[in-house]
């Protein structure tokens, strides 16, 4: 069978490793996947891929001959990320045909993920051929079907024209990008149709926390809370310092508790005076009552000014703990979303400070375009990819909706749909655009594929079939259904076919390469 060399994908060189005709044959020394006679002749070669739960297997070889040696390329894959194995040994069994069984070992590997055991066949009949991997605690059978042993190899290498259509992609290049292939199968799926969505808090769990008066920011702690703190409903937030009447300079403040001792000074000085002319009756008792009340006056007024000198100096030093004032608090438990002052900044009574969420329960609002208002009616759940993640997706049923608005926003011309979304873990973050699956029928079993399966080229849908371990052919698809992570593909593939999921842009890559055509690839 003819095959066309191509140029590696993503820089990969395949070193050949097929020794030259004038050597003696080594088992050790690699294996070619044209499968060339070591003795010159050419014979078909035969390939064949079979899969397991957990691995592939894809096997190429040239026609069996009695007496003559058969190399075999076996390319074992764990389909757990598609990864070549990389220990164990493989055997290859012929049985049946009325003769008896015959085995032959390759204990190691050629390169990593294949194995090449030379098979030569002494009974030439119809034979099963089997195919045993042991691989640590693995240990699995790979039936390929019957191939007849012929007596001799044919005259003249049989006819087998290009195939334009094919496209090749080798397990080395498979094994070095992320590359997967899947199985089309059944699975139930449900209608949908997307539209833009944004998660925001609730009504009832969304808070500005404003000033209670007018003053100056403190902390009511060390600092104030930060963005994604966490708080408690009663929880002091900061607390706020009045701001002082009239004279606010420290030089007028200091001037006023001067001249209040002074006056202090002078009333002690007079009342002790007058009290001393009193015993003679010199000084009337009412005037004895003046000098005193002047003395508890000067008192209480140098009381006063050095308490607005205290408190002035509070007012400056906004991260002094213990600092007086009106507590700012929180009536809601929730994060911090928002901190909109200071330390140390003045506020007016009413200035908004935090904003305060509680993200436990989120709302998802989605927007629905004015031409899908007919489907509003119908929507009886909806889902969305969690940003950022490839996790499970978040799935919303006909509970959790809230409303469907009648409203059309005459500037965007959509209609608001909301559902209540649980966010216990947190992964879900106020403000975050999703697109929005909302479901509107029940679920239907349909054959189908993952998306990345299915690419697109000039408005046309298509997939990469797997017609081959290596060979690859291109299949335009008619999809329906899109949900979740899988697409209902309603004709151009079967039920049971293997596809390209992971990888499919990097097999169009290839397809889009040209090469002159060859005769296979070697390792």
């Amino acid at each position: 069978m003819h095959r066309r060399t191509l140029v590696p994908l993503l820089g990969l060189s395949l070193c050949a490793c097929v020794p030259p005709p004038s050597e003696p044959h080594d088992h050790d020394r690699g294996h070619s996947h044209a499968g060339g006679e070591h003795h010159g002749a050419h014979r078909e070669t035969l390939a064949r891929t079979v899969w397991t739960a957990d691995l592939e297997l894809f096997v190429e070889f040239p026609l069996l001959v009695v007496g003559n040696e058969s190399p075999f390329a076996i390319h074992m894959t764990w389909l757990d990320g598609f990864r070549p194995v990389r220990s164990g040994k493989v055997t290859v069994v012929l049985s049946g045909g009325a003769a008896a069984e015959e085995r032959f070992v390759a204990d190691s590997m050629t390169s990593p993920g294949i194995f090449g055991p030379v098979v030569k066949p002494i009974r030439g009949t119809e034979r099963e051929l089997t195919i045993i991997l042991e691989s640590g605690d693995h240990r699995s059978e790979h039936k390929l079907g019957t191939f007849a042993v012929v007596p001799h190899a044919p005259a003249t290498a049989p006819s087998d024209p290009e195939d334009h259509g094919s496209i090749q992609f080798l397990k080395e290049q498979q094994w070095k990008v992320d590359f997967s292939t899947e199985v089309v199968a059944t699975h139930p799926l449900r209608p949908s149709f997307t539209a833009y969505g944004t998660l925001v808090p609730r009504a009832d769990g969304e808070l500005l926390v404003s000033a209670p008066a007018t003053g100056r920011l403190v902390p009511a702690q060390s600092a104030l809370p930060i963005v994604g703190s966490s708080v408690h409903s009663g929880d002091v937030l900061a607390r706020l310092v009045p701001r002082l009447d009239g004279a606010k300079d420290v030089a007028s403040l200091d001037l006023d508790v001067a001249s209040a001792r002074l006056d202090l000074t002078h009333a002690v000085r007079e009342r002790e005076r007058i009290e001393g002319l009193l015993p003679s009756g010199a000084i009337p008792e009412r005037r004895a009552t003046e000098v005193r009340h002047a003395e508890a006056t000067a008192r209480a007024t140098l009381k006063a000014a050095r308490r607005r000198w205290s408190q002035y100096k509070r007012v400056q030093s906004p991260g002094r703990r213990g600092a007086q004032g009106v507590d700012v608090r929180t009536p809601l438990s929730g994060t911090v979303l928002e901190v909109r002052a200071v330390a140390g900044a003045f506020v007016e009574d009413g200035t908004p400070l935090f904003r305060v969420v509680d993200p436990k329960t989120l709302w998802l609002s989605s927007r629905v375009p004015e031409i899908d208002l007919a489907k509003i009616a119908t929507i009886d759940g909806a889902w969305f990819q969690i940003p950022g993640t490839e996790g499970p997706r978040v799935e919303l049923d006909h509970e959790a909706l809230i409303t469907r608005s009648g409203l059309i926003d005459p500037t965007t011309r959509t209609v608001e749909v909301i559902f209540s979304v649980p966010n216990e873990t947190g992964l879900l973050r106020v403000g975050a655009s999703v697109e929005t699956h909302l479901t509107t029928g029940e679920r239907i079993d349909a054959l189908c594929v993952s998306s990345p399966a299915v690419l697109l080229d000039a408005g046309l849908e298509y997939v990469f079939v797997q017609t081959e371990g290596e060979t690859f052919e291109r299949r335009q698809v008619k999809t329906g259904i899109h949900d979740g992570g899988r697409v209902q593909i309603i004709e151009g593939v079967v039920e049971g076919e293997h596809v390209v999921g992971k990888g499919a842009y990097a097999v169009k890559l290839t397809s889009a390469t040209t090469a002159p055509p060859g005769h296979g690839h070697a390792h």
